[in-house]
């Protein structure tokens, strides 16, 4: 498979998607390949609809297991067939004479190939004829079967925005807080594009970019994982190597380069050296300088502390350049001859999976609440987050429709706060996010949160089990070697958010154990209803 993994890549794509939709391709009879066929001669793509026919009723009745030595011979045919696209005189989007302009421009992939030489360039060019005759027959094939039967006009292809937001999803989809796996995203965002009618084409490079991010992420953070045959690695990374090697790149937000020991001992050599702000006879000018100084410094040790620990989630990939930049190459390759109104769908269906990957994140911070706050003080709890729920009604930062939404969410959760079966909670609270913005869920979220940290951070318990955590650090030893009279106003606010967000961190890490040692996390796959 040396220097042929372009034709694997292209082949194997053909005969999954010729597999499925064959018997559907064959039944239209002569009417759908006549249309086909003039496309295939005004853009150049003859070769490959010879292939592509030959497939299609090569499986009309299912995968025919006593020929599978003409198979073989059929998908030798093919490669060579494949091989012939490689014209550098014949580029998609280039017009034959006499051609229609307008139709040509409608149908053009967006901007043409740059930064790359003349192999390159006819690479991409194969490729693209074979993306765009897929395409054009599954969209040919729909009207067909919806009742149309009139001349098939292809609709615009894919704008450059649409692109780049399905960039920008797959990669935050892929971003992962650690109580989710990579494999449960991809599980996700495979069942919201097989739940849609999109082109069964469009479907599998969906989920074929999503499982080579998957397996690429898990290989750079995960190691340990099991692999798939090296040599078999190694064709599936070749479908894009320029991504594969950016993802290389991904990083742990958790790099802990600083012990807990050393920032003690840090904050104590900051506060014994500003010990003359003890001076009662110290002017005023020069004791607000020495504030001025200490609270800088204690901010910046706690920032920077904070930064390499807390959770196990990966720094967003659309958040790195290099990452970012191969996404956006990899997207426009393969969705860049999919038509405007299949890739708005494509866009909806992984915002579903997008927000259902972080709404299952909010749930459990707030199962996890309700399954810890001690029972004689659930009911404060509770009508702590009915106060910060009605307090943000009153900032008019939320919709009349989420607001309710909200609000119907607070009472379910106040109703069954006695329950403890986690797949009541996932069927019915998550059906209920599944219709609020993800921005609105992390606020339902945020509130639990915060009213639930003095509940759960108190007691024997709370303590004992911090003393196992040896990657963190209580915040009420932190606070201890901090002079709160040496600090400005502002510094002071922002340093009881830092030491609220360690608090966090060790109830996350508390939280992803509680979890785990009852098996409750996983993705339910819910939708709205």
């Amino acid at each position: 498979m040396d220097g042929c993994e372009r034709e694997y890549h292209m082949i194997n794509e053909l005969l999954i998607v010729c597999q499925q939709t064959g018997p559907i391709m064959t039944a239209h009879g002569y009417e759908f390949w006549d249309q086909l066929e003039k496309f295939s001669s005004e853009y150049d793509l003859k070769p490959f609809l010879e292939s592509y026919k030959e497939l299609c009723e090569f499986f009309a009745k299912g995968f025919p297991f006593d020929q599978l030595f003409e198979f073989y011979t059929l998908v030798s045919r093919i490669g060579q067939n494949i091989k012939q696209l490689d014209n550098p005189h014949s580029q998609i989007g280039c017009r034959k004479q006499g051609g229609d302009t307008t139709s040509m421009e409608k149908v053009k992939p967006i901007k043409p190939c740059i930064n790359l030489n003349s192999k390159e360039i006819v690479r991409r060019d194969s490729r693209d004829k074979v993306n765009l005759m897929m395409n054009y027959a599954e969209e040919i094939s729909q009207k067909m079967r919806s009742g149309v039967v009139s001349k098939f006009l292809p609709n615009r292809r894919a704008r450059k925005e649409q692109l780049e937001e399905i960039a920008f999803l797959l990669c935050d989809a892929m971003s992962l807080d650690y109580l989710v796996t990579h494999h449960e995203a991809t599980l996700q965002i495979v069942f919201e594009v097989y739940r849609t009618d999109l082109p069964l084409i469009i479907k599998q490079k969906t989920c074929q970019l999503s499982n080579f991010m998957q397996e690429e992420l898990e290989q750079k953070l995960f190691p340990h994982l099991p692999r798939k045959p090296k040599n078999g690695r190694r064709i599936h990374r070749e479908w894009n190597l320029e991504l594969g090697k950016a993802l290389e790149h991904v990083k742990l937000s958790n790099k802990n380069v600083m012990s807990h020991e050393c920032l003690t001992n840090t904050l104590r050599s900051y506060r014994e050296g500003h010990g003359f702000l003890d001076d009662q006879t110290l002017d005023e000018s020069t004791r607000q300088n020495g504030i001025n100084d200490y609270s800088k410094w204690v901010k910046s040790i706690l920032g920077i502390f904070r930064l390499h620990t807390g959770s196990l989630g990966i720094i967003p990939l659309q958040n790195t350049p290099v990452v970012w930049k191969a996404m956006k190459k990899a997207t426009e390759r393969e969705f860049a001859t999919i038509s405007m109104g299949n890739a708005k769908v494509l866009v909806a269906c992984l915002r579903r999976a997008q927000r259902a990957i972080r709404n299952v994140l909010v749930l459990d911070r707030i199962y996890y609440a309700m399954r810890l706050v001690k029972q004689s003080k659930r009911r404060q709890f509770l009508k702590d987050v009915k106060a910060r729920f009605e307090s943000s009604q009153q900032t008019n930062k939320m919709t009349q429709i989420e607001a309710k939404i909200l609000e119907r969410l607070y009472t379910l959760i106040g109703n069954n706060s006695e329950k403890s079966d986690y797949d009541f909670w996932k069927q019915s609270i998550l059906s209920i996010m599944s219709y609020l913005t993800t921005y609105m869920v992390n606020t339902l979220g945020d509130m639990f949160s915060d009213c639930s940290r003095d509940f759960l951070s108190a007691g024997k318990k709370y303590d004992e089990e911090l003393l196992q955590e040896g990657s963190l650090i209580e915040s009420k030893l932190v606070f201890k070697e901090i002079r709160q009279d040496w600090l400005s106003e502002r510094a002071k606010e922002e340093i009881t958010w830092i030491l609220e967000s360690y608090t966090d961190e060790h109830i996350q890490s508390l939280q992803h154990k509680f979890m785990t040692k009852k098996e409750l996390y996983g993705i339910p796959l819910i939708t709205p209803k």
